[in-house]
């Protein structure tokens, strides 16, 4: 199983530029499970990943960290992070 893990917060400005890049990436990869996780509601979760910036993407295969980048990235990068 393929998951994007998205850790954001509704305060951050980069992370409003990539929601419509994250929902181009899922509506062209539906294989793809997304798991959006807002680092002030979800503190124990971001400090579980060692979240120090948001936005944070962490793509997961079968279950383990297969990549992590953060910042404002393009698709084409999304795509990148499951090989």
């Amino acid at each position: 199983m393929k998951e994007l893990v998205h850790f954001t917060a509704d305060w951050c400005g980069p992370c409003k530029r990539m929601a419509p890049v994250i929902e181009e990436f899922l509506s062209n990869n539906k294989d793809v499970h997304y798991d959006r996780v807002d680092v002030d509601e979800n503190f124990k979760k971001a400090q579980q990943y060692n979240i120090q910036s948001v936005p944070t993407l962490i793509s997961k295969i079968d279950g383990n960290v297969y990549d992590r980048v953060s910042g404002v990235v393009s698709e084409f990068r999304l795509k990148s992070m499951f090989g």
